[in-house]
């Protein structure tokens, strides 16, 4: 049964990957979002190693 459920997880995403009906992310916001995570676990892990 597993193995049916994980065949059936992965022939859904690579269905999703591959139709063509998916917004596409403007390249600047997708870029700002990155800039935004990255700031985010800089900021967290500098918080942590002031704890130690």
């Amino acid at each position: 049964m597993k193995k049916t459920l994980l065949a059936g997880l992965i022939l859904g995403v690579l269905a999703i990957a591959m139709s063509r009906t998916t917004p596409t992310t403007p390249e600047p916001a997708t870029m700002l979002l990155f800039g935004i995570g990255l700031i985010g676990v800089a900021g967290f892990s500098k918080k942590l190693s002031h704890k130690k």
